[in-house]
C-alpha cells in the first residue's frame, strides 16, 4: 500500500471505530438520524486528526451551526475532556507522520473496534 492508500484506510477504520463507541448517535441528543463523525479541532495534522478525543457523532443540526454557536458542543466537552484537552490539541505542532505510525494508528483502532478480530497487520 502506498501512504495515499494507508490514510484513506486509516480514515475508514476511524470513522468506523467513532460510530460504534458512540453507538451510531449523537452524542449530545441521542438522534441516530441524519449524523456524522465531527472533528472539534479541524486539522491535517496526524496527531490531532486522529485522536478519539477529538471525534465525536454529532447530530446535523448541532455540527453545521458550530462555528456561528459553539456553546452546544463546547459544553459538551468540557463536561467530557474537559477545555485543557481542548487546549492541548488546538497546541500540537503539525508535523507529517511516517508511513510506520500510520500502520501503528490503524492497528490501535482496529484493536479498538473490534478487540476480537483477527489481528492482522495493514502493512502487507
Amino acid at each position: 500500500m502506498n501512504q495515499q492508500q494507508l490514510f484513506q484506510h486509516l480514515d475508514n477504520v476511524f470513522t468506523l471505530y467513532i460510530k460504534k463507541r458512540d453507538k451510531y448517535a449523537c452524542v449530545i441528543s441521542g438522534e441516530k438520524r441524519r449524523v456524522g463523525v465531527f472533528r472539534l479541532v479541524k486539522s491535517n495534522n496526524f496527531a490531532i486528526k486522529y485522536d478519539t478525543g477529538n471525534a465525536f457523532m454529532l447530530a446535523d443540526r448541532f455540527s453545521s451551526g458550530f462555528e456561528n454557536n459553539p456553546v452546544i458542543v463546547m459544553s459538551y466537552i468540557e463536561k467530557t475532556r474537559g477545555l485543557p484537552y481542548f487546549v492541548k490539541l488546538c497546541k500540537i505542532s503539525n508535523k507529517q507522520p511516517t508511513e510506520e505510525q500510520i500502520i501503528n494508528k490503524i492497528n490501535e483502532i482496529v484493536r479498538l473496534t473490534d478487540p476480537i478480530r483477527d489481528r492482522r497487520r495493514w502493512d502487507d
